[in-house]
Formats: structure tokens, sequence, C-alpha cells
């Protein structure tokens, strides 16, 4: 074979080889194809961790590339936890926020087994964190300081606020379930004992037909769910308070706490002694855990406020504490410490510290200036009015100084303004709860933000009508008010009767607008020495503040003992009834729920078919009760009525029949055809 018939096979060969691995990278290249060639989308599996129902694996994505995290359900035998598995999966999927850690897919694997894919969260948790701080670790030292957390806190706070804005609780707020990577991301994992709480929801997003079984999650055991001691009273004892954003915003203030003190403020040996503490609510504040740290002022107040035992005394909503945080970072005090004024001061000094200084070197200047001039005159008359020039320009600047000083001034009465409107809201929704004592002291630091606006002069005033100060009254809305108002309270401070404080009451409220703080000046009238009837005017009066309808409002006067009718009323609230003695009380038929003001000691019969009331107290004397189609909540005190004759309980839901049994009493009880009450007792029933 000659020489150029082998560099032609040769070139034949090198042709059909290329023409091969062509047509195989073309193949392979097509990342349709490569899909669907993947069978197990899954490889690489690695077991990382495990929790109390799933272990969790690192793996390989195959149809994205990347390394995430796997959990798997241990035993699918169970079906509670089954469930409880997949709902922390459809949750956390729910949940869409930088700072939640997010959940990529649900389904079922080869062996069936529940499985969810999540991101792979690499670093370390805050829990590492703080404990690398309190071993003395130098280089978390350095890398964490307070500033730091407390933005890492920050976003903690963004991701539950966003949370209960889909009306979600988490529940289990506590260092190690946060995670924070070496590049500053933020991560909330473990939604395993989180609830749904509809009532907090922004929109109803969550109210679709796939979302049903997750709304609400009702557990029949006692087990307290969450790491002691960052779980707020409520979720230990049920009877405190119901589950609510408020319950978040408690663990918010233990973190809190945590990141300021690098302790927990309820530290225990013993889980018992632990959870006594917690039920107790007493414990120190950072300030006091660790004087040594230097806590900011600002700071140990935000955590006292949001770990207050009683839910309403917290913050309202993680935004509000959110607020508060930005505050101090901003150098202003928070809402929470009171700041009195020297606080202030020293906060606008930090502030505005260059200012300050620029302001004391012109003065020096100045001064400076105007001494040599005078010294400079005697020696030339051309030296001394150039000198004089100098001393002129450095008052303008002089003056232009004062007034940045001035238009600082407005600006902290501006702001002092806000503060007052906001502290006018709290105390108008105090009022609105008949929370008067809470009221009583918010009101002050109203007056004391917004004395100098008329706005807040004319509430303040009439305030003190609605408490019968009337001396203080006239002398804050004599500048303020028209003549025949001021006239109308003088008539008040000299012959106070039943027409002046109903009058008084529809003039206060024409004047601030606000039918509640009317409803207090009623309430504060009733202690006062008037006869009867003329406070049952009183007692109508302050309920009509309540309704849009007409007041049914009907009684009988029997020597001590009152009987009532209110039956009909679409007024929630029912007035102060426990300021009289009320035997027999009608409240049918209306939109009343809350029964606090209800004096359940004398009451001997009860008419509150079809009402909203939901709360039934201890009423020992009680012979009658009619709770025909109310919603109630809690059965337990009607056990205690020994001395009830007779019960309607047509329409109520889960009544337990067994408190009545034992009722010695009990003569009739009536029931609706759905129930059933034991054989044998004795009692006449009416099934109707």
């Amino acid at each position: 074979m000659s020489y150029e018939d082998q560099n032609n096979r040769f070139t034949d060969a090198l042709r059909s080889l290329y023409s091969e691995a062509e047509e195989y990278f073309e193949e392979n290249n097509d990342l349709l194809l490569s899909l669907k060639r993947i069978s197990v989308p899954y490889t690489e599996k690695a077991f990382l961790d495990e929790g109390g129902m799933k272990k969790i694996y690192s793996c390989k994505d195959l149809r994205s590339g990347r390394t995430i995290a796997m959990a798997e359900l241990k035993d699918v035998t169970d079906h509670h936890k089954l469930n409880e598995f997949l709902r922390e999966a459809k949750i956390s999927a729910y949940l869409q926020h930088p700072n939640i850690i997010p959940v990529y897919e649900i389904g079922l694997n080869a062996d069936e087994i529940p499985f969810f894919t999540m991101k792979l969260v690499r670093g370390q948790t805050l829990g590492d964190i703080i404990r690398g701080l309190k071993n003395s670790n130098p280089k978390i030292i350095e890398e964490y300081p307070l500033s730091k957390l407390i933005d890492i806190y920050e976003k903690v706070c963004d991701a539950i606020a966003y949370a209960h804005s889909k009306g979600v609780l988490h529940l289990d707020i506590k260092p190690d379930n946060i995670s924070v990577s070496d590049y500053g991301e933020v991560l909330i994992c473990d939604w395993g004992i989180s609830e749904i709480c509809p009532e907090s929801f922004d929109n109803n997003d969550i109210i679709k037909e796939e979302f049903k079984s997750l709304l609400p999650l009702l557990r029949s055991d006692k087990v307290i769910r969450g790491t002691i001691p960052f779980i707020s009273p409520e979720q230990i004892n049920k009877d405190i308070a119901p589950l609510s954003p408020l319950s978040d915003i408690y663990s918010l203030g233990v973190l809190l706490y945590n990141l300021l003190t690098w302790d927990i403020p309820f530290k225990h040996t013993e889980q018992k002694d632990e959870l006594i503490a917690v039920l107790k609510g007493d414990f120190p504040s950072p300030a006091e855990k660790h004087s040594d740290k230097h806590i900011p002022k600002s700071l140990n107040a935000i955590c006292l406020k949001a770990m207050k035992f009683q839910p309403e005394d917290r913050y309202n909503s993680v935004k509000e504490m959110i607020t508060e945080v930005q505050r101090f970072k901003q150098g202003y005090a928070t809402e929470a410490e009171e700041a009195g004024l020297m606080e202030l001061v020293s906060l606008l000094y930090k502030r505005n510290k260059t200012s300050y200084l620029s302001i004391l070197a012109a003065f020096i200047i100045i001064t400076t200036t105007i001494l040599l001039s005078v010294k400079r005159m005697k020696q030339s008359e051309l030296l001394a009015i150039s000198e004089r020039n100098n001393a002129v320009e450095a008052r303008n600047k002089t003056m232009e100084l004062i007034n940045q000083l001035k238009s600082e001034q407005l600006k902290k009465l501006n702001m002092s303004a806000k503060a007052a409107e906001k502290y006018l809201q709290n105390v108008r929704n105090m009022l609105y709860f008949k929370n008067y004592t809470k009221a009583d002291e918010t009101i002050e630091t109203v007056w004391e933000l917004g004395s100098h606006l008329e706005e807040y002069q004319k509430y303040y005033g009439w305030y003190q009508v609605a408490k019968l100060n009337f001396n203080e009254a006239l002398e804050i809305l004599r500048p303020v008010s028209k003549p025949e108002t001021i006239k109308c309270i003088q008539i008040a401070q000299t012959t106070l009767s039943i027409e002046i404080i109903l009058e008084l009451s529809d003039i206060l409220e024409d004047e601030v607008k606000d039918k509640n703080l009317a409803g207090y000046l009623l309430s504060n009238s009733l202690d006062l020495q008037f006869p009867l009837e003329g406070k049952l005017k009183i007692l109508q009066k302050e309920i009509a503040k309540n309704t849009s309808n007409k007041l049914n409002f009907k009684y009988q006067i029997q020597g001590d003992e009152l009987s009532l009718d209110i039956s009909g009323t679409s007024a929630r609230y029912p007035g102060s009834l426990n300021k009289f003695n009320i035997t027999d009380l009608n409240i049918s038929n209306s939109s009343i729920g809350r029964t606090g003001s209800i004096n359940w000691s004398i009451l001997e019969s009860l008419n509150a078919a079809n009402s909203e009331i939901k709360d039934i107290d201890l009423a020992p004397k009680l012979k009658r009760l009619d709770i025909k189609n109310c919603a109630i909540r809690d059965f337990s005190e009607i056990r205690n009525m020994k001395k009830l004759e007779y019960i309607n309980i047509q329409g109520v839901k889960n009544f337990p029949m067994k408190h009545l049994v034992k009722l010695p009493n009990l003569n009739t009880v009536v029931l609706d055809k759905s129930q059933s009450f034991p054989a044998g007792t004795g009692k006449e029933l009416i099934y109707k």
C-alpha cells in the first residue's frame, strides 16, 4: 500500500471518529433528554441528624445539580406522627420568607416513606454562637459583637412577623432553631409544633381546600410542647390565655434575654422547678442578671415588656417590637423604657455629637475673635473695622447654629406629638376593653407628651371629667371649650345630679368623639350616693353607648333585689352590672359576650338563651339557667351550682351531662332531640 493510500485511510478514520464524537456530545448535551434519563432524582444520601419523628440526610438533587437536605419520617406506622410530619412540611412550604428555611418538595419515596426536601443549612446555630460567647471564644467574641447579634435578632423578628401575618405561630423559638451562616444568612428552622391562628391572618390565603386539615390542630394530650424556658406561660397552662401571636412575642423576649446575658432567665436543674418558675414569672432583668455587661437600658426594657406574664401587657405585635429595636439602633429612646428628660437629652447629644462639638468650637472661636478685636481696636481703627466685620460674620454663624438648635427642638416636639397620638390610641383601646386602671396610667403619658397641643388638652380635660375630677378639668378645659360646656361642668362641681351626669356624658361624646370615655364617666357615677332608680338611668345610658339599636331595658325592684331584662341588645358589653344587686338577669337574644361585669355570686336566675356568652362563673345561688344555643367553652362551674333547679341546654354542643346528674335540687332539664341524658336520675326531662 502506497503512502498516499495510507494517508487517505487515516484521514477517513479521523473523520469517522470526529463524527461519532460530535453525535455523542450533541445527544448528551440535550438538557431535556438528560432530565428524561433521571429515574432516581436523589443520590449520594448521607445521614446528618435525627429528631423525635424524623431523620435528616444530605443528598444530591440530580435534576437541579445542587446538594440539599432531606427529612424522612422514622415510623410510618404511627398515624399521629405521620400527620404531624406532613403538617410541618406543608406549613414550612407555605411560609416563603428570606429568613425561613425553604421547602422544595413533599412526596413519597420508592418505599412509600413520606419525605420533604429543603435547603441544606451550612454554618452554625445561634445557640452555638451564644455558647461560644459564654465560653470566651475569642474568634466568636470578635465576630459577634452586640450590634451584630441585634441585627440577627431583627431578622428573626421579621420572619416571625411574616409568619403571624400568614396565620402561623412558631411556638418553639430558641437559639438552636436559628441557623446563622458565615455570610450573614439567618434562617428559622423546625416548625414541627407550630399552630394555625386564623385571627392573625393578613388575608385568607390559607383558607383553601388543601389547608383545611391544618385548621385548627386539636390535641387531646396534655404534653407541654416547646423548650422550657423559651415557651410562654400559656403554653404550659392553657387556662392563662389561648395561644396567639403574643405567645411567640414572649419567646422572642426570652431570646433577646439570652442574647444580652448569654444565659436564660429561669435556670433550674429540675424541669419541674423550671416550669414553676415560668408560671410565677419571677426572674431578674437582664441588667440585674449581669450588671458587668452594661446592657443598654432600651434593650433591657424591650426584653421585660415582651416577657410580661399577662399576654395583654406584652407588645401588641412583633412589628411593634421591630420598631422598638430600630429606635434603639438609631439612637432614640424606646417606648418600653419610658425614658425621662435627662435620658432623652443624653440620646439627643449622642445622635448629634458632631453638631454640638461644632457649636462649641464656633462659640470658642467667636469669643476669641471678639477679645482680639477689642485689643486690636486700640492699635488701629482700620484693623478694628476689619475685626468688627469678622465679629458680625461670626455672629451670623452663631445665629445659624441657634436656628439649627431651634429646628432640633421643633423636631423633638413633633416626635413628642406623634408619640402622644400613639399612646392616646392605646388609651382608647383600653377604654374599649374596660381596662380602666391601665387607661388611667397611660393617659398621664399622653398628657406629658402632648400637653402643648389643644387636641390633647381637650381629651385630658374630659378624661378628668370622666373621673369626676371637676376642679382639674375646669382648669384645663376653660381655654379650649365652649362657655356652655364650662357652665355645665361648673354645675356638676357644685350640685351633681343624675340629669347633669347624663347631659355631661352626651357633651363628652360629642366633644372628643369617644363613647367609651363617656361610658367611663357613667360607670364612675354609679359609685356616687344616688337613689337606685337614678342609678338605673345611668346604667341604661351606659349600655346604650355600646349599641346602635334601640335598647330594651326593663326592671323590677323588690327590696334590695333587682330583676333586669336587657334581652335583644346588640351591645357586646353589658355595662357596670356588678354595681347592682341583680338576682334575675335576662340577656337572651343579645350580642353580649363579655360577662366579667356580672356579679355571679348573688345571681339566682339567668336567661342567656341565643346570646354570645362563652364563659360561666361560679354562681352558688343560681336556681334557673337558660343557655340555649350558647357556645360555652367551660362547663366546670355548673357542677358546683348546688341550688340549681332548672336548666335549658338545647343546642349546646358537647355538654357534659355528668355535671347535672349529682345536682341535688335540679328538677327540670330541657334538651333537644340530639342530646341524651342518663336514665334513672329522677330528673324531669323535656325534649324540644
